[in-house]
């Protein structure tokens, strides 16, 4: 899968997200009542510092070579400001992922990459769809510890690198209580070597 599909791929996950978000904003206000807490469930609240741990799924690919990908375990910390229905602050995370060979042949004409350990740096701004949802966009800069295998034409091997990149990304966050939350992130970051 080339960088190019992978990019119209996420562009086109952002425009169903965007898309979503769109129809969430033309629905009947809230009820008077939506500040109500029953049974002594306090409302959401989107400002302060968070330490979370975070779970996902990650892939990598390049050029032809095989994709690469697998669960990752992490650690992001932060702190988010709340003007109205705008949210913002920073954050920074910190994950691994054990890669494992999701598609392809081993074939030794193409490069191939993948990943382990990343960290990222960032500013988040965000819009409340509803009062537990946030709609979000981010810019930063991420870090990778990356492993290269390229092509025996070539005769370098293979090799590992620690590289640093700028990442923008999109995604939603819904607040379930004040202690869970769950979200879907799409990245992307400048094209590797």
């Amino acid at each position: 899968m080339t960088a190019k599909h992978m990019m119209s791929r996420s562009a086109l996950a952002t425009a169903i997200v965007l898309a979503a978000a769109g129809s969430a904003l033309a629905s009947e206000p809230w009820p008077l009542w939506s500040s109500w807490a029953p049974f002594g469930i306090e409302p959401p609240k989107w400002d302060g510092q968070y330490l979370a741990m975070t779970t996902g799924f990650s892939m990598t690919s390049y050029g032809h070579g095989r994709t690469y990908g697998g669960p990752t375990l992490g650690v992001e910390a932060g702190k988010m400001w709340r003007e109205g229905d705008f949210v913002y602050g920073v954050a920074a995370a910190f994950d691994y992922m054990k890669p494992f060979i999701l598609r392809g042949q081993n074939n030794a004409n193409f490069a191939e990459y993948s990943r382990d350990f990343a960290g990222v740096a960032k500013m988040k701004l965000g819009y409340l769809v509803q009062p537990d949802v946030l709609l979000y966009s981010t810019v930063g800069v991420s870090a990778q510890n990356e492993y290269w295998r390229y092509p025996t034409w070539t005769n370098a091997g293979t090799d590992q690198s620690f590289a640093v990149r700028p990442e923008i990304g999109a995604g939603f966050e819904w607040q379930v209580n004040n202690t869970t939350r769950i979200w879907g992130e799409v990245k992307a970051s400048a094209p590797v070597r």
